[in-house]
């Protein structure tokens, strides 16, 4: 079989992108679904800001010092002693502000566990303080649980609770869920209730401070700047003030609190020690004064000043070593005593051993870390349990390191004891006894100076004590109270631009679902078969629209494709043009009446086959009787003469039909009686158009491929799968059909279903349409017109 048709015609896959100008036309043309979605989007917008509840924001400023000077000014000898650990980590201090813990204490202060909520004709509003009523919880069922009721108000002293159908005593207590609450109202305000409605919740102190720590933000107002900005999102602006500056008053009170303990536990360190050391200064000087009486000295010291001159240098140092060593055992002894394993430590004792001052620092942060994380956690918590770990470590290596420097001590002592022992030797000749004194003398001294010391480091603690003040102070008392939320700038911008997002994501859906052919690439992209035309809308009642001195577009467009199959209208014999589709509804039937009758009109003898057997539609379309067709030709009941009817009102045009159903169309095809028949149509007709069946349901158009010169495939837009074009590509590689070509009917060249692209031009001729279809098959629905234009604006119809 030839292709001449398809080789004359063929174009070139079509695979290029869209260009701005298209995919600028592609949304204009969808204008009316971006005015709908930005026109709601802004009603939304509007009602939002009409209806939503405003959130207001306050703020505040506290100061806080990293370091606090001591107040003490001691000598050298006893500076740096038992001084507080001063230094603050201002990101745990915000930590521990944001707590729950510590956030409970505002709730308790301010009695927040009492919520007010007033209904109004536009919007609910929470009410604080300015109330002519109140409610107090007489007996609270489950302090974890909250407690909610509607009130309204009647007046004459009723209110009707929740959805109660008959109103109560405000005097009369109010029971939920084994819970008691009490109505208070003010006598002389009472009739301003009247009519109003209030919603009362008792919330939990751990989830109302959970609810404050959720709106609560506290920063630096630089990265080394010790100044806190507080600020907190509240729905009362009176409320969230008195919240930030309770919060700042708790904090001022937490850190005086904190202060405080460590000097206390300091001054319990000392009074401990001052027993002890008073008891061993009694035992040292009774037995002086009983060694004195047992042995009856008397002053020896003049006669020996010269032999002890240089003794006295010696026994000095002796003295100070041995003032350390009792001090580093005091620390040990403290340290080791199971008693005092999560106590503060003093950071200092007078020892100069930077490695020992920066354990005992190290040690009590890490107590005072435990404590503070003990106050959100259990015992058991893995932080809690690591932190302990590292307390024993510490320990661990104070006592290390107490023993190192008491082993240094020791060496000195030692060396200082032999270079006594060598000035005692000179003095050998001083009598024994006085010796013995010195020595007694000596640990008197020791002892006394030992509990001076102590007793001066209990005043200075006590001093300190007493004169603790704050390392925080309030910059500026909660002030602001604008409105945060909602903005309407804010709203209405994202209205605009969801409304317009919305419609693009709508189209951009709509093209990756589409499945069906709706621009001319749809069909070059999936086949090399050749377009001969394309034909538009018909909106009027009749089938058949292609008439004498018809001047429509819709005629014109016939008259095209009559063009494009010149070649193959030959003067000395007939045509058969073999018109079909991939399957029902494409359009064949008004196709092959309107092609068949363009070509009458130019003077040929031409006819339609009904060979459509199944479904045929060439008669009804044209309001012709149903007459002798083909099925009783090939069964004998007909002669072909008597096959033939002529079309009213159009010269040179004759309709041939099917005939009665036959239970066999397939084999009816194949019959050799159908050879005959072929033979009479080209001795009678100069074109001869035939109707088949669809390929893609069955296989009438296959049987009566051998009889035709050239073939249509009908193709409707919007209508026509993409699938199946790549049926009839396989068919034309197959070569299946003589002289392929596609004819694409029901195009639209305006619009978002522009047949041509979405800019609405035409293709070759530049026609614009704006037609309905009216031809196939389909009943009213019932849909209104508006609603036809919603679904068609939005692109479902």
């Amino acid at each position: 079989m030839s292709n001449e048709l398809a080789q004359s015609t063929e174009t070139t896959k079509d695979t290029r992108f869209l260009t701005f100008k298209e995919i600028l036309f592609k949304y204009i043309s969808n204008l009316p679904l971006f005015f709908f979605s930005l026109g709601v989007a802004l009603i939304l917008a509007w009602g939002y800001l009409r209806w939503a509840t405003p959130v207001y924001s306050v703020s505040s400023t506290m100061v806080i010092k990293q370091s606090t000077p001591s107040t003490i000014k001691s000598g050298e000898k006893f500076s740096n002693i038992f001084e507080p650990l001063d230094k603050i980590n201002l990101q745990d201090e915000i930590e521990l502000i944001k707590s729950k813990e510590f956030l409970i204490k505002t709730v308790e202060n301010l009695d927040l566990n009492n919520n007010y909520i007033e209904h109004g004709k536009v919007r609910s509003s929470e009410v604080y303080k300015q109330l002519p009523f109140s409610i107090k919880p007489l007996r609270i069922a489950d302090s974890n649980a909250t407690y909610q009721m509607d009130l309204k108000f009647l007046g004459s002293g009723r209110l009707l609770l929740g959805k109660e159908a008959s109103p109560r005593s405000i005097k009369q207590p109010i029971e939920i869920s084994g819970s008691s609450f009490s109505v208070v109202t003010d006598p002389q305000t009472e009739y301003d209730l009247a009519g109003r409605q209030f919603t009362y919740q008792w919330i939990p102190s751990v989830q109302m401070a959970g609810q404050i720590g959720g709106g609560l933000s506290v920063t630096q107002v630089t990265r080394n700047s010790n100044v806190l900005t507080f600020s907190y999102q509240t729905l009362n602006v009176d409320k969230g003030k008195d919240i930030l500056n309770q919060i700042m008053r708790d904090y001022d009170a937490y850190s005086v609190m904190e202060k405080g303990r460590i000097s206390s536990n300091s001054l319990q360190f000392i009074n401990d020690r001052l027993y002890m050391i008073e008891d061993e200064l009694a035992d040292v000087e009774g037995g002086l004064q009983k060694f004195r009486e047992n042995n009856q000295l008397i002053d020896l010291e003049k006669q020996s000043d010269y032999y002890f001159e240089k003794m006295n240098v010696t026994d000095e140092e002796l003295n100070r070593q041995e003032i350390q060593i009792k001090i580093l055992a005091l620390l040990d002894d403290y340290i080791r005593d199971k008693k005092n394993a999560f106590n503060l430590t003093p950071t200092n004792l007078g020892i100069t051993d930077p490695t020992l001052n920066f354990l005992i620092t190290e040690y009590n942060r890490l107590i005072i870390k435990r404590e503070s994380d003990l106050r959100t956690s259990r015992a058991d918590n893995p932080l809690v349990q690591e932190i302990e770990q590292e307390i024993e470590k510490t320990r661990a290596s104070i006592i290390e390191t107490l023993r190192n420097i008491r082993s240094a001590y020791k060496l000195s002592q030692n060396e200082l004891e032999r270079r006594r022992g060598m000035m005692k030797s000179e003095i050998f000749n001083l009598p024994e006894k006085e010796l013995q004194i010195r020595e007694i003398k000596r640990q008197q001294l020791i002892k006394n100076e030992l509990y001076n010391f102590l007793l001066q480091k209990r005043e200075e603690t006590g001093i300190q004590l007493a004169s603790i003040v704050s390392s925080s102070k309030i910059l500026t008392e909660a002030e602001g109270g604008a409105m945060i939320l909602p903005q309407s700038n804010n709203a209405y911008t994202m209205a605009i631009f969801f409304g317009l997002l919305i419609p693009v994501i709508i189209i951009f859906i709509r093209d990756m679902m589409n499945d069906k052919v709706t621009v001319r690439a749809d069909i070059s992209k999936e086949t090399k078969l050749p377009v001969l035309g394309e034909v538009g809308h018909n909106d009027k009642p009749q089938t058949l629209v292609v008439v004498k001195n018809s001047r429509t577009i819709l005629a014109e467009q016939f008259r095209i494709v009559r063009s494009g199959l010149s070649g193959f209208l030959k003067k000395d014999s007939s045509t058969i043009i073999l018109i079909t589709s991939s399957f029902s509804g494409e359009g064949k039937s008004f196709v092959a009446t309107n092609l068949a009758s363009s070509i009458a009109i130019t003077g040929k003898k031409t006819v339609i086959v009904e060979f459509d057997l199944r479904k045929p539609r060439v008669l009804s379309g044209l309001n012709m009787p149903k007459s002798l067709g083909l099925t009783h030709y090939m069964i004998g009941k007909a002669s072909f003469d008597e096959l033939p009817v002529a079309v009213p009102d159009t010269d040179n045009l004759f309709v041939i039909g099917c005939g009665p159903t036959p239970p066999n169309p397939s084999e009816l095809l194949l019959e050799k009686r159908m050879e005959d028949f072929f033979r009479e149509l080209r001795s009678h007709f100069d074109v001869i158009v035939l109707d088949t069946a669809p390929v893609g349901l069955v296989s009438d158009s296959f049987s009566l491929a051998g009889y035709a010169d050239a073939t249509l495939f009908v193709v409707r837009q919007r209508y026509t799968y993409k699938k199946q074009i790549r049926l009839l590509d396989e068919l034309y590689r197959q070569d299946k059909f003589p002289s392929p070509a596609i004819m694409v009917n029901d195009i639209n060249v305006e619009g978002y279903n522009s047949y041509y692209g979405y800019g609405g031009y035409g293709y070759g001729y530049g026609y614009g349409y704006g037609y309905g279809y009216g031809y196939y098959d389909t009943k009213s629905d019932g849909t209104k017109w508006y609603d036809n234009y919603f679904f068609r604006m939005i692109g479902l119809r």
